[in-house]
């Protein structure tokens, strides 16, 4: 019997929560039978309809983990989608456990969720067991999951706990490095450093990658794009146009994608609006394109997913910065929405708020200060908490921006007035040592500009002037001609 006709399919959907759903309670169950499968196998559960069911093979095991990442990443799909993913053959799943799924997905239903309460006993149990494959690609797996959530720290937790595993060679701590699972949380790592301005510490670690990978090439892509990935962001920062060229043409032939919205971001950067247009055409045409394959890791179809719409996103982030730059924020607005749309529908936290400081921005420019600096209060913890350092400068300083354009607003005395404007230079500092941290030079000048123009303002001549000398020291040590003065919240 499909499973549609044997459900009441409205009976778990609330009309004011979307976060329960038939799929979504099918997911667990589905998590919850292979659990009991594997630990029935193992000896550990006394339920004995599991008895006949053959040993999972390794393969088994790897496709039952994309599978369940390609259910965690959705957001909701037709019962008619479900039934053909569970169709006997796909991922290696046999009739039987396929039909005892169904089954206990009937079961759930009828009694209510209190029949998912054994789930994590059973999970805990599973990964004591003694197949390190699984446990590692798992936890591979539960890191991608909280990076495409938004939530890089806990996948640098997850990463790190990885790495610990013993996973067999004596020679390298008990540590299997031919893995790609391994290599991925190594990268992931060196990422992390990277985000936090630690590029000396990343580099090292990018290089202990290629010395362990350099005999596996299926697997040396991966620190090679992570690597290049760093870089592009450290020359955009430094204003060094002509390198960051370089990169993208040699990110390309890992990933044309990932190239293609890097390309986009600098055309903005440079004021290049015609280009940046086209490139943005192209990047578009691609990702509509729901066939396209993927060249880099884990070619399953929830990593492809999740990568995908996190390049849509960037993509309506860089359009929006394309129509501003061009007066028209009306368009520009409107594909903010339809990125909000996206990261609220997939859970996608920290590129949320990232899109709501990017629509502040616009905001500002529109000289809408009052909605601009709410969207700032409203998702500025959520960078601090797991947003990059760059993030974290570039949040400070548009709240900065923000609470200066509030003063000119309000009516109040020149000492109120003074009082006010003097409240902002923290934040200024704040964000000029961040970008000072990680080698923003371009956003450091910004920031500088804007503190001379303050204490200019403030009739502080000492202080314009020292800020002033500070500056064209800066801007000969990195000069930048562009005519782009839209901030774009895309980063590390």
């Amino acid at each position: 019997m499909a499973a549609r006709d044997s459900l009441p399919l409205t009976s778990f959907k609330l009309g004011y929560d979307d976060r329960v759903s038939p799929f979504k309670i099918a997911v667990l169950v589905f998590i919850r039978e292979y659990c009991t499968a594997r630990l029935a196998q193992l000896g550990m559960s006394p339920h004995s309809h599991y008895n006949s069911i053959p040993p999972f093979s390794s393969q088994q095991c790897k496709d039952f983990c994309l599978l369940s990442l390609e259910l965690i990443q959705c957001y909701d799909v037709t019962w008619e989608d479900f039934e053909i993913i569970l169709e006997p053959g796909h991922y290696n799943l046999s009739t039987k456990i396929i039909s005892e799924f169904t089954r206990s997905l009937h079961q759930i239903v009828k009694d209510g969720a209190s029949g998912l309460l054994d789930l994590g006993e059973s999970l805990e149990k599973l990964l004591m067991e003694p197949a390190k494959d699984m446990t590692i690609t798992c936890l591979a797996l539960r890191a991608a999951i909280w990076s495409f959530y938004g939530y890089p720290r806990n996948a640098l937790q997850v990463s790190q706990l990885l790495l610990t595993l013993h996973t067999g060679d004596p020679t390298k701590g008990n540590i299997y490095y031919n893995n790609e699972h391994m290599h991925m949380a190594v990268c992931n790592i060196a990422l992390h450093l990277s985000r936090q301005g630690r590029y000396t510490d990343a580099e090292s670690i990018t290089k202990f990658a290629a010395g362990q990978y350099a005999n596996f090439q299926q697997h040396s892509q991966i620190w090679k794009m992570t690597d290049l990935h760093v870089a592009f962001y450290r020359t955009l920062w430094l204003g060094q146009w002509d390198k960051a060229e370089l990169i993208i043409s040699q990110l390309a032939v890992f990933n044309r994608s990932e190239s293609l919205a890097k390309m986009a971001h600098l055309m903005l950067c440079k004021g290049d609006t015609c280009q940046g247009k086209s490139v943005l055409n192209t990047l578009e045409e691609r990702l509509s394109n729901v066939k396209e394959p993927s060249n880099h890791r884990m070619p399953n179809p929830g990593w492809r997913m999740g990568q995908k719409l996190r390049l849509q996103v960037q993509s309506m982030m860089l359009r929006s910065v394309l129509l501003s730059s061009r007066q028209n924020f009306v368009e520009a607005l409107l594909q903010i929405s339809q990125a909000l749309d996206i990261c609220k529908k997939h859970h996608m936290n920290l590129q949320l708020a990232l899109v709501g400081m990017q629509s502040a921005e616009i905001q500002l420019m529109m000289n809408f200060t009052a909605n601009a600096l709410d969207l700032v209060r409203k998702h500025i913890n959520i960078i601090y908490t797991h947003g990059s350092l760059f993030e974290q400068g570039m949040a400070i300083f548009l709240l900065a921006r923000c609470l200066l354009a509030e003063t000119g607003t309000k009516t109040c005395d020149s000492m109120e007035f003074k009082s006010k404007k003097a409240e902002i230079f923290p934040l200024l500092t704040r964000a000029k040592r961040i970008f000072n941290q990680i080698e923003a030079f371009h956003h450091v000048k910004d920031v500088i500009f804007l503190e001379a123009l303050l204490y200019n303002h403030l009739g502080y001549e000492k202080e314009r002037n020292t800020r002033a000398m500070v500056f064209k020291q800066l801007d000969e040590l990195y000069p930048l001609r562009t005519s782009n003065s839209i901030q774009i919240f895309i980063g590390l």
